[in-house]
Parts: structure tokens; C-alpha cells; sequence
């Protein structure tokens, strides 16, 4: 038996799981799996010949950007300009991704941009993509 308290045996304090790994384990909630989720394949553009129709977009999108910039009071943004709302990649990926007709939605938008503001102004840019390359009109069958 010690005679003093300097003799007696030290005392651990495991006041967290940093002083005593094995409290970690039990004071942590059992981790729950998430199911695993894989982003759509996004679709890849081959080099085409720009159209017309692709010009006339590029410079509405330009003209909408500015436009929009006005609108949410960002034009004294003198840092980041336009590309605040939509950046040169982004919307030069729109017009490759208009060209082969693979934006009918603002989720489709979304899915192959990941463009933060496709659900905001998703439907506007879509009406303009519609508006300057029209889809082609199925024709019907003659059997």
C-alpha cells in the first residue's frame, strides 16, 4: 500500500477518444452506409462546325448573361463581370451540348454542365436554345 500520494499508482483520465482510442468506438453512433449514387455520364462533343443558328445563340446567351447581370444588380462587379453568372466554359459548353440537341431540360442542363445556376435559370436557357436551334419535327411513318 503507498505510503503518499506521490508513491500511489498514476490515474489515467481518459477525458476523450484522442486520450483513449478505444472510447471512440464506443461512444460514436453506429455509422450508417449511404447507398452510392453515380453522376449521369455526361455526353462528349466532337468538333463540328459552328452554324448559324450555334453564332445567333452564342451572342443571345452573351446578350442574357449581361442582361441578367442588371437585373440582379451585379453590373458593379467589376472583378468577376458577366462570369459571375455564367463563365465562357460554361456557356461555350451549352452551345457544343445545343448543337447535338442534348439540352431539352433544366435537369438534362444540370446533368451534363453542372452549372450551379441551371434550376434557377434553367427554363429561360432553354427557351433560348429552342428558340435559336429548333429541334428537328419527327416526321411520320409511312407504312
Amino acid at each position: 500500500e503507498p505510503c503518499c500520494e506521490r508513491c500511489q499508482e498514476a490515474v489515467s483520465r481518459n477525458c476523450c477518444d484522442i486520450c483513449n482510442r478505444a472510447l471512440s468506438a464506443t461512444h460514436l453512433l453506429p455509422l450508417q452506409q449511404f447507398p452510392s449514387t453515380r453522376a449521369k455520364r455526361k455526353f462528349k462533343t466532337k468538333p463540328y462546325t459552328m452554324s448559324q443558328g450555334e453564332d445567333n445563340l452564342r451572342k443571345e446567351l452573351i446578350h442574357w448573361r449581361e442582361m441578367k447581370m442588371i437585373e440582379e444588380d451585379l453590373d458593379g462587379d467589376d472583378f468577376f463581370g458577366p462570369q459571375i453568372i455564367m463563365s465562357n466554359k460554361i456557356l461555350h459548353c451549352i452551345i457544343d451540348l445545343a448543337h447535338y440537341l442534348k439540352l431539352t431540360t433544366p435537369t438534362s442542363l444540370l446533368e451534363q454542365t453542372g452549372w450551379c445556376y441551371s434550376m434557377d435559370y434553367g427554363p429561360e436557357i432553354i427557351q433560348l436554345i429552342k428558340a435559336k436551334i429548333p429541334f428537328p419535327v419527327p416526321q411520320p411513318s409511312t407504312t
